[in-house]
């Protein structure tokens, strides 16, 4: 069983490891969309 603090310190270190998965997961959407944005204008040009 985990003292008060060292709970306090795991499930915080808990929140920030969930924290960074969120920012990586954003990020990877972000560059999905950048890229289906690039493929868009692309196809743009071809229908020009």
């Amino acid at each position: 069983m985990l003292n008060e603090p060292e709970a306090i310190y795991s499930e915080e270190k808990n929140i920030i490891e969930n924290l960074k998965s969120e920012i990586k997961l954003k990020d990877k959407i972000i560059q999905l969309q950048e890229e289906k944005i690039e493929l868009i204008l692309k196809s743009e040009k071809k229908d020009s």
